[in-house]
């Protein structure tokens, strides 16, 4: 009985150690700071939004390369980088070129229409197309 009684002790010692120091690493990776850098247009809270991630949350491997996937299918991105460090997320964008100017020359018949299409075309942002 003696013995039946330590091992219970023992494996519930066992458990309880196994459990806190769980979740010890667990809160070393929590995400206390978003920071966001190379924005020109595009607002940061509209960066960490698309991001899909929070504070709190706990960084893995899994979860920089999802937020990868998610801010460059946002089509808004040519470049993305991300770190973390200290509990710090740092995400590093550099924004897609926008379209300025639209500008149409050698067509005089239909002069009322170009006009209109360039104020539609106007800060439109651009992304090179894969074929």
């Amino acid at each position: 009985m003696k013995m039946l009684k330590k091992f219970k002790i023992l494996y519930f010692l066992f458990l309880s150690f196994i459990y806190l120091n769980s979740a010890t690493l667990a809160n070393d990776n929590r995400i206390e700071n978003i920071n966001v850098i190379g924005t020109q247009r595009i607002d940061i809270e509209t960066v960490v939004s698309y991001s899909n991630t929070n504070l709190g949350d706990v960084y893995s491997e899994e979860l920089g390369n999802q937020i990868l996937k998610d801010l460059f299918n946002t089509n808004l991105f040519s470049n993305l980088e991300i770190s973390f460090e200290n509990n710090s997320l740092l995400i590093e964008v550099k924004e897609n070129p926008t379209i300025n100017l639209v500008k149409f020359t050698g067509n005089s018949k239909i002069k009322d229409q170009v006009g209109y299409r360039q104020k539609l075309l106007l800060r439109l942002i651009y992304w090179k197309t894969i074929e």
